[in-house]
């Protein structure tokens, strides 16, 4: 089947990516301490990042829209996450995202014959642990009180109060 992709998003969408990314290389990247992490959500915040008191993203998250990022208060984005948010990635209180996990927003539809983008929100609400290494699909929601295992692959809802685990969670 031969397809070809074609991105819909728009001019305003891409300049803004475009110097997102510079200024994500070249200064978001390099305030690697902890004791930093105030200069990286301020940076974030100019972007159009939502972020409440006492949260935290590592200088190692790869964030593709942070206009698209909502974080809530005491909840943290650990390093070497990859929040691919085309969507809305909404992340409520005393969250913990561990490191390696994957926040994957979008994907193409392969029965497009030019390959669409679609995209959807991702939702993990308060109280809740995504264990490391995790992927997270778009139109998830992670109910609160809930902790999603080590390496799992999460494609549908996870209900409130749940350990899930595996793949598929």
């Amino acid at each position: 089947m031969k397809s070809t992709y074609k991105n819909k998003l728009s001019f305003n969408n891409k300049l803004y990516r475009l110097i997102w990314n510079i200024v994500n290389f070249s200064i978001f990247r390099i305030l690697i301490t902890n004791q930093l992490n105030s200069i990286r959500i301020i940076i974030l915040r100019i972007f159009g990042a939502k972020i409440g008191k006492n949260s935290g993203v590592y200088s190692c998250v790869k964030i593709w829209s942070p206009k698209n990022l909502i974080i809530g208060e005491n909840s943290w984005i650990g390093p070497k996450c990859n929040v691919y948010n085309v969507g809305n990635v909404i992340i409520g209180n005393n969250v913990t995202v561990s490191q390696n996990t994957h926040l994957c927003g979008a994907t193409h539809d392969y029965k497009s014959k030019n390959f669409d983008l679609i995209y959807g929100d991702i939702k993990i609400l308060n109280n809740t642990w995504i264990a490391a290494d995790s992927f997270i699909f778009m139109n998830v929601s992670i109910g609160p009180n809930s902790i999603v295992g080590a390496r799992s692959v999460v494609f549908k809802t996870i209900p409130q109060n749940s350990i899930a685990g595996g793949n598929p969670a």
